[in-house]
Formats: structure tokens, C-alpha cells, sequence
């Protein structure tokens, strides 16, 4: 009983780091997107605005789209392809990070890929066991943490400074004209701070996923004895 408990425990903890890690990727890109394509892009007001409603667009859509996806594919490999998508997208907003075709395409396709990771967390562990209402509370907490903790971090470093700025180079040329070279630069880093966010994610998932099938294991071995006892 004693293990299953703590199967059960690392469990619930891997996916409110999951979903902390999660939720305050979504919300900091959502909420950055906008400054960081008009101050360090060089895009209109209207661009910015029309980059934002995109990714909340996809974001939607992802979600909406997770419904019949669910019934093709396990919960595992759901979050696997959502997660490694979502980071391969900000991979490739950092490699070619001064191309705005690529920051429309990666937004579209990170906020699409994102939308049903949240869900399918939930149905995962539910999945693993019966949740109780102190599971429940613990992965909602989780996610609360992350829409506080990583927009709060991003700021602190956005208002440094001396925040170092991407160098130009074959791949991250000089800024378009219109961008602000100096004071936009600083929110170059959104990028690479999400992408190390969606790094920390993956081993989140790995480590959910494991404790996920251990619980699972634990389970179907107490019905089995349940089931030999007379």
C-alpha cells in the first residue's frame, strides 16, 4: 500500500511541474509576443496584435482538435508529440530569430501544438489512478505557480539593463528597419528563455511518465492479490 501511495505521489508532483512549466510557457508567450515583434521584430502595432490573436487562435484550436485526436492516439503519446513539437517550434523561432515569416509560421504551429497539453495531462494521471480532490488541487496548483512564477521571471530580466542582446550573424542578422536596436533588444531573449522552459518540460514528461506507468503497475498488482485473497 505504502508504495503505491508513493507511485501515486511522484506522479501528481512530475505533472504539476509538467503543467507549471506548461502554463507559464503559454502565458508568457502570450503575453510577450506582442512587445517582443514590435520592439525587438520591428513589426507594426497591428502585426503584433494580429501575432497575438494567432497564437490564442491556435492555442483554441489545439484544444478543440485534442477531443478526436484522443481517440486515435494514448495520452502519453499525445503529450510526447505536442511537448517535442512545441520545442522544436521554439527551436527554430531561435535559429532563425531576425525572420518573420518563420515567427508567424512557429507561432501558429507552438500555440496549436500547446492547446492540448493541459487537458491531456489531467486525463493521463486520471488514467494512472482515480484522482482525488488533493490531486486535483495539487496539479491546479501547479499550473497557478507557472502563470505567476515564469511571466514574473521574464520581466525581471526584460527590465535589466545590461541583459545581454543577440549578436548579428549568418543566422540572426541585424535588426529589420524600423526596430528598436537598443532598447527592443533586451526581448530577443523570449526565445530562448521558452525554449529552455520547453526543454525542462520534456523532462518533466519523462519523469511523469514513469512515475505514471510505475503507479499503474502498483495498481493492477493490488487488484491481482485482491483477487486471490478469498
Amino acid at each position: 500500500r505504502g508504495s503505491q501511495e508513493d507511485a501515486v505521489r511522484w506522479m501528481i508532483l512530475a505533472g504539476a511541474l509538467l503543467l507549471l512549466l506548461y502554463v507559464g510557457s503559454e502565458v508568457s508567450f502570450g503575453g510577450y509576443i506582442f512587445v517582443y515583434a514590435v520592439e525587438y521584430m520591428g513589426m507594426e502595432e497591428e502585426g503584433g496584435y494580429l501575432l497575438n490573436a494567432l497564437f490564442w487562435g491556435a492555442l483554441a484550436v489545439g484544444r478543440l482538435v485534442a477531443i478526436p485526436w484522443s481517440m486515435l492516439a494514448t495520452s502519453a503519446l499525445i503529450l510526447a508529440l505536442d511537448l517535442l513539437g512545441s520545442a522544436a517550434s521554439l527551436a527554430i523561432m531561435v535559429v532563425w530569430q531576425r525572420s518573420a515569416r518563420v515567427l508567424w509560421a512557429m507561432t501558429a504551429l507552438f500555440g496549436l501544438l500547446m492547446g492540448p497539453v493541459f487537458p491531456t495531462v489531467m486525463t493521463y494521471a486520471e488514467e494512472c489512478t482515480p484522482l482525488s480532490s488533493r490531486h486535483t488541487a495539487a496539479l491546479v496548483v501547479g499550473a497557478a505557480a507557472g502563470e505567476m512564477l515564469l511571466p514574473a521571471i521574464l520581466a525581471l530580466l526584460f527590465a535589466r539593463p545590461d541583459l545581454p542582446t543577440t549578436p548579428p550573424s549568418d543566422s540572426h542578422p541585424p535588426a529589420p528597419q524600423g526596430a528598436d536596436p537598443g532598447e527592443g533588444a533586451r526581448f530577443g531573449g523570449l526565445p530562448w528563455v521558452l525554449a529552455l522552459d520547453a526543454l525542462l518540460s520534456l523532462a518533466a514528461f519523462g519523469a511523469l511518465v514513469r512515475a505514471g506507468e510505475r503507479t499503474k503497475r502498483r495498481r493492477r498488482e493490488e487488484e491481482e492479490e485482491e483477487e486471490e485473497d478469498p
